[in-house]
């Protein structure tokens, strides 16, 4: 379970960077409110909490999508995809996806996905309820609005 809950920290803290401006881990923690041992620990890990993600994203209009594999736009509502790389960030092939940190997020049943939804939403925390209805808005957007024939 602690592979769905946690991602690489360098690559997404690179992405991070990029979205917020900040310079160093010590602008995360005192935007996150959290001590720097915390910081410190995740980075020493290698792992990012996506709780972290999920705020720094609906704090600064960031889309999930671009944080956690670097396609796409990277602010929620922005039709131009980014188009810029940023060094080895964004993943140049569909293979990329399927790699470590994102195969975690294929292999999330319905169940447990429903599961981690009903916590957040129970929680009543707004700044994840406006992130996961932010990202849900933009995929109902962009969905296909014909089903498919079988």
């Amino acid at each position: 379970m602690a592979a769905n809950s946690e991602l690489i920290f360098d690559v997404i803290w690179e992405r991070m960077k990029l979205l917020t401006g900040w310079k160093v881990p010590a602008d995360l923690t005192a935007y996150l409110q959290i001590s720097q041992q915390s910081t410190s620990a995740a980075k020493q890990k290698g792992k990012m909490p996506i709780e972290w993600l999920l705020r720094v994203s609906a704090g600064f209009n960031g889309s999930i999508d671009w944080l956690l594999t670097g396609v796409g736009s990277m602010r929620r509502g922005d039709a131009t995809p980014s188009t810029q790389t940023h060094g080895q960030l964004k993943p140049s092939t569909t293979d990329d996806l399927q790699s470590a940190p994102y195969a975690a997020f294929d292999a999330l049943e319905v169940v447990e996905g429903m599961g981690m939804l009903t916590r957040i939403y129970s929680s009543g925390d707004t700044t994840y309820i406006r992130a996961i209805n932010a990202n849900l808005m933009a995929f109902s957007a962009s969905w296909p609005s014909a089903t498919p024939s079988p």
